[in-house]
């Protein structure tokens, strides 16, 4: 039987929760992240200025740090007494009026809370005395009724396992608001489910959704399309950790964003839909990567001996964030869309990472988004080739053109060669003596007009590219569909 609670709060200290803040000081927070530096977890803001302002200054863990829609607060959880239990508490953008939502329980294996779209509620998953909950199950509060916590995703939910195995984790917003997806093992391996916020639990039984049951392997992490229409999520359903559309409502017409032997990972979608940022380590460490949102045009945005990680677009998609251990440790970088001027934000011996980009709600963001510059340390740059590649084509499948991108790790002569599936030369490319970067946009990359050496259109089919630069070899397949 749901037991729904209402949380003991003061009226003082649910309008501090409610009523609007404003950033007093000269600089103002572009986004938070995660900071060791003081010796524990806390919660950190990179400022317009280029400095850094702690926001939290706890005995214990403070982790999992979200914006408000309209940037005016932060909710994250902080431990409690008791090792392991944590609070998910509420703050000023700067720091001020901090107050606990959830001071009647304190939950085990709490994660991600995160503001609905419209800012009225909150939701987080955690184990422990939460209503009706004996597993991680996700739940709601509600910020304009009194702080009611319901739990969203025990209602109806099959007890195939036991109760503490269940784990339904890391719940996501539809843009409306009026929908949540999480990833849960209710059904024995780790599936995308959907249902409506809706605060009935017989309606509740009847509409959650499992998105993914035909498949066997692991699916986690979705995120919803900006019109809400369409998930994205990672799989390992062939093998190694892809990303995969479908629709949201229904699961089907899915659709692979990425097709590599290595693992692509922690997708997010740009602010109009048609892009997917993510991270591979399929060049032999994590880098960052962007690709068009139907899996094509796929295009390296780092590249460096060092990992880079958990990227983030900011809210007008001009900038992206992410975390770099290319300084020795964890640091927040951001850098231009199309991976150029890279800034390192955080500074600091300590391990910083992830990152949360401020936003103002629709259409506003912060003034100063793209003047950020350090203070105290010098740029480093993403100049740094750590080894010469030859990248998937796109589009693949083509017709009649393609392009091929390809990395030199030092000054080359380069030629492409093109075959068909049995060995028989079609093409060659021959481009000439170049300089050691990235050749991975259109105006840069090598392209073929689907065309023999005798200028003959070839047919369909799978073909194979080879590069050829200095001393290095390597070999991608094609395909032409007419």
């Amino acid at each position: 039987m749901l037991i729904k609670k209402s949380i003991s709060i003061s009226l003082f200290a649910l309008t501090l929760v409610l009523a609007s803040a404003s950033w007093t000081s000269a600089a103002e927070p572009i986004l938070i992240f995660q900071s060791s530096r003081d010796g524990d977890p806390e919660i950190f803001a990179a400022m317009d200025d280029g400095t850094v302002q702690q926001l939290t200054k706890n005995q214990g863990i403070d982790k999992d740090a979200a914006w408000s829609p309209d940037g005016t607060k932060i909710v994250w959880l902080t431990q409690g007494p008791a090792a392991g239990d944590f609070d998910v508490t509420i703050m000023d953008a700067d720091g001020k009026n901090e107050v606990n939502l959830t001071p009647d329980f304190a939950t085990d294996l709490a994660s991600q809370p995160t503001f609905s779209p419209d800012g009225t509620k909150v939701s987080f998953s955690a184990r422990g005395p939460i209503p009706d909950g004996v597993r991680n199950d996700v739940v709601i509060i509600e910020l304009e009724k009194k702080l009611d916590a319901w739990n969203l995703t025990g209602w109806g939910a099959k007890n195939v396992m036991p109760n503490t195995d269940v784990q339904d984790r890391f719940a996501v917003w539809a843009p409306d608001s009026t929908r949540i997806a999480w990833w849960s093992r209710r059904e024995g391996n780790y599936d995308i489910w959907v249902t409506d916020v809706i605060d009935d639990p017989k309606q509740q039984e009847k509409i959650q959704k499992n998105l993914t049951l035909d498949s066997d392997a692991t699916d986690r992490n979705p995120r919803f399309s900006p019109d809400g229409t369409k998930i994205l999520f990672e799989s390992k359903r062939e093998g190694d950790w892809e990303l995969f559309i479908m629709d949201s409502d229904t699961g089907k017409n899915l659709v692979p964003v990425t097709q590599n032997e290595k693992t692509d990972r922690n997708g997010s979608w740009s602010r109009n839909g048609q892009k997917i940022l993510f991270e591979s380590v399929r060049d032999g460490n994590f880098e960052i990567y962007v690709v068009d949102a139907d899996g094509n045009n796929p295009v390296n945005l780092t590249n460096h001996k060092k990992s880079d990680t958990f990227s983030r677009w900011s809210p007008n998609g001009r900038r992206i964030a992410f975390v770099s251990t290319r300084d020795g440790n964890k640091e927040i970088y951001a850098m231009d869309a199309n991976g150029d001027n890279p800034v390192n934000l955080s500074n600091d011996a300590g391990d910083d990472n992830f990152p949360q980009w401020r936003g103002l709600g629709p259409g506003a963001f912060p003034s100063k988004e793209l003047a950020v510059q350090p203070l105290t340390k010098h740029l480093t740059t993403l100049g740094h080739i750590k080894q010469t590649a030859l990248l998937q084509n796109y589009p693949n499948p083509f017709n009649p053109e393609t392009w091929i991108p390809y990395i030199l790790s030092k000054d080359s002569s380069v030629t492409i060669h093109i075959y068909t599936a049995d060995g028989q030369l079609v093409r060659t490319l021959a481009l000439g003596h170049q300089k050691q970067g990235a050749y991975l946009f259109r105006n840069q990359a090598a392209y073929w007009d689907g065309n023999n050496d005798e200028g003959e259109a070839v047919s369909s089919g799978v073909y194979f590219y080879q590069l050829r630069a200095a001393d290095f070899s390597a070999t991608r397949k094609m395909v032409i569909a007419k």
